[in-house]
């Protein structure tokens, strides 16, 4: 295999060694193992057209957004459309052709960049929803390497797809990769769904889609963790401490400061457990990290201001002068103090109303003693319920349900803790990032020396 060439919107540069981000993690950990390029935003906003070079185990190569892209690509199109119809969100998209206009300009910038970097025998891996249309650009400048897309948030239904007034450019701009990767099978049902309302896609006997005249493989590669980080054995894993082994219960989220997460419900849900069952009082602590993120967005700053109410009144409500149940963190933990919090946590709270996968539960589930286990409840609407079966799953919607699966999972006995624990845990240290790195780009492989064409033979029996 050849060089490997991903392209993403967070991009690592060969000296950063810590980050939260679940992507970011995963690519630096792929990267390190094997020799290529990762590229993508600087993270600058400027009018510089520079391309900024940086070596070491891998090799960065970054490019600022110019305040028009910044605005439009990213705050615009990225983030106040893809990302809320994404998410089955359209109360909260803002529709506008500027928007899209800018993001094809970026994605033009970001595809002539990578095509001056492409050598033979190279693999193209582009990542995420700022970046649809970059392997259709890619094409169009002759690239023919090796080209798969990956979706790490969720694929909407068809209702909300089509609400999306390029849904066409976008559906038929997927036919240019060998293949398109999703974090679930659900995922999977949804584009093809998507892709036959949009541009008429077909289900070819081989399993691959066509759409326009060519053929595209799509397939579901849930995303996971490095395991062995997390793990209590693992070196840099301090002493477990904390309220759990102070008499006191700590139920933990750690999310980002974002409205598909679910935090005012889990917030709510919480003090649904206070109200509902009052022997958790000053016996239990909700610790909710929560990292902000697009601040400059508006409904991110409501978001933060509507998490700071309902603190405060859950606090005002339930707090006595030596115990507060709410203590809420507005910024981001280094993924070293993450493995100790993990660990003293006996609940790990994650209620995102819809998410592409979720890695916190992952990196919970890796984290815990297994003689001593914490509980795991977890949304149903998260890409990581379809593997996470074991967990206590609820519905964020309403938080009488969380409220009650926060008091069993408080009062399980350690057998069951136990037995669940050891399920979850098979699922996590199964496939982590490597093998799911390693599925994806031997299926992307696969999938590029079959025929561009419409009429791919099915397999040999």
């Amino acid at each position: 295999m050849g060089r490997l060439i991903c392209i993403s919107n967070r991009v690592m540069t060969p000296d950063q060694m810590d980050t939260s981000g679940g992507l970011a993690v995963a690519l630096r950990e792929l990267l390190n193992q094997r020799s290529g390029i990762w590229a993508g935003w600087s993270g600058q906003v400027s009018e510089s057209s520079d391309v900024d070079v940086r070596r070491g185990t891998f090799t960065s190569a970054t490019i600022d957004m110019r305040r028009e892209e910044h605005e439009g690509a990213y705050l615009g199109y990225s983030n106040s459309v893809l990302w809320p119809v994404f998410h089955n969100r359209l109360d909260l998209a803002r529709f506008d052709r500027n928007f899209f206009d800018a993001y094809m300009a970026y994605n033009t910038r970001m595809a002539d960049m990578i095509a001056a970097f492409v050598q033979p025998g190279d693999v193209i891996w582009v990542h995420d929803y700022h970046f649809l249309i970059l392997g259709q650009l890619l094409r169009e400048r002759g690239i023919t390497q090796p080209i798969g897309f990956f979706l790490h948030i969720p694929m909407p239904p068809p209702e909300a797809f089509l609400a999306l007034p390029e849904f066409r450019d976008l559906a038929t701009s997927l036919a240019a990769y060998d293949l398109v990767g999703f974090q679930t099978t659900h995922d999977v049902g949804n584009t093809l769904a998507c892709l036959r309302a949009a541009a008429g896609a077909e289900l070819l006997p081989s399993g691959r889609l066509s759409i326009s005249g060519e053929s595209v493989q799509a397939g579901s590669f849930p995303i996971s963790i490095d395991a062995s980080f997390f793990s209590p054995s693992a070196t840099g894993t301090a002493p477990t401490s904390g309220a759990r082994y102070a008499g006191i219960k700590r139920v933990l989220g750690v999310d980002r400061l974002d409205y598909t997460k679910g935090l005012p419900q889990k917030f709510r849900g919480f003090a649904h457990l206070l109200k509902s069952y009052p022997h958790f009082r000053k016996q239990t602590i909700l610790t909710q990290i929560a990292a902000p993120t697009r601040e400059s967005v508006e409904v991110y700053a409501d978001i933060r201001q509507e998490l700071e109410g309902i603190s405060g009144s859950i606090n005002g409500e339930f707090g006595d002068v030596d115990w507060m149940p709410v203590h809420y963190i507005n910024r981001s933990v280094p993924r070293k103090r993450l493995k100790t919090l993990y660990r003293s946590a006996a609940v790990g709270f994650v209620t995102p109303l819809r998410d592409g996968m979720n890695l916190t539960a992952k990196e919970y589930v890796a984290s815990q003693d297994p003689a001593d286990p914490g509980v795991l409840v977890l949304s149903r609407f998260a890409g990581a319920a379809e593997e996470l079966q074991d967990a206590l799953l609820v519905n964020p919607y309403c938080v009488e349900e969380l409220g009650d699966a926060l008091a069993k999972a408080l009062a399980m006995p350690i057998e069951e803790r136990r037995q669940r624990h050891a399920l979850l845990q098979a699922v996590v240290s199964k496939r982590d990032t490597a093998v799911w790195a390693a599925d994806f780009l031997v299926q992307l492989e696969r999938s590029a020396a079959q025929a561009r064409s419409p009429f791919v033979a099915s397999p040999a029996a």
